[in-house]
């Protein structure tokens, strides 16, 4: 393939709830031009392939997305990136591919606790969050939809960033918020992973209120001492505050900043920091 250079290892980005592949293509076309095979699929029902939206397709179906796409395409020792939602995604697929996938990075995302066996991404937020959402979706969402949020909601504050993302959100299926998926082999327990959290500005998980960043965006790239707590938040040993639920568990994250002219996230605006996630450091958890 022209421009791949042998020997770099191939990526599959995730992207989060609402969005598609459409959210990657800076960090992909940077992946590209350093010399990697760049795949960012859109899952099932959302954004190219809204056409397959349906009351069947759950997170399950998302899974199977992926895993498909590395088996077919054989990208066995692939980097495997996921945003946001797409956290419950590289679990459902670490479970089954395991080591076949050489690294594991959860940008900003969901994981579930190492001890569960069943997982929905209902199970991520709070009770009060997930009734929210529930009525939500026997609402307006007629009973088959996780209707978007305003772009707002990302933490995007260019006008012009708002309309490009704000007309290509498209619903989420509502079997990938309540489908359940089981766990056999420990999800992503004792592979080669790490987490990338976006710490400023922090963007609310659940809609309580949206923050007005005052700085350009930092990193925490969480190490080896990090695992998945009971209550799913995202703690640090020098007495950070909580983050959101479902994020891993810290001791002393390194920050630093993206590069001057890359956002906060790839779901955010659809140009990311592909330096910033791609050189998460290399974290294994027991």
């Amino acid at each position: 393939m022209p421009g791949v250079v042998p020997g770099k290892p191939p990526f599959v980005l995730v992207h989060g709830a609402w969005h598609g592949g459409w959210c990657w293509a800076g960090v992909a076309e940077r992946l590209a031009g350093a010399g990697h095979r760049v795949f960012a699929p859109s899952l099932t029902g959302l954004a190219d392939r809204a056409h397959l939206f349906s009351a069947q397709v759950s997170l399950a179906t998302h899974v199977d997305d992926i895993v498909r796409l590395i088996e077919w395409e054989a990208l066995d020792g692939c980097v495997l990136v996921g945003h946001s939602y797409g956290g419950n995604v590289l679990s459902g697929v670490a479970d089954r591919l395991r080591g076949r996938v050489a690294h594991y990075v959860f940008l900003d995302a969901v994981v579930p606790p190492d001890d569960r066996q069943r997982w929905r991404w209902a199970d991520h937020n709070t009770e009060a969050d997930r009734a929210a959402r529930l009525a939500a979706i026997a609402g307006a969402g007629a009973g088959v939809a996780l209707l978007p949020p305003a772009p707002e909601f990302f933490g995007i504050t260019d006008p012009r960033q708002l309309d490009w993302v704000r007309q290509r959100m498209s619903p989420m299926p509502a079997g990938t918020y309540v489908g359940e998926i089981r766990f056999e082999n420990g999800a992503s327990r004792g592979l080669r992973r790490s987490y990338v959290e976006v710490t400023d500005p922090p963007v609310p998980v659940d809609g309580a209120g949206v923050p007005a960043p005052s700085r350009r965006p930092h990193l925490a790239l969480h190490d080896d001492r990090e695992r998945p707590r009971r209550d799913g938040r995202l703690a640090g040993r020098a007495g950070r505050a909580a983050a959101a639920p479902g994020r891993l568990r810290g001791g002393a994250p390194r920050s630093c900043p993206t590069p001057a002219r890359a956002p906060a996230s790839p779901a955010r605006t659809g140009r990311p920091s592909a330096s910033a996630c791609c050189r998460a450091r290399t974290s294994r958890f027991p």
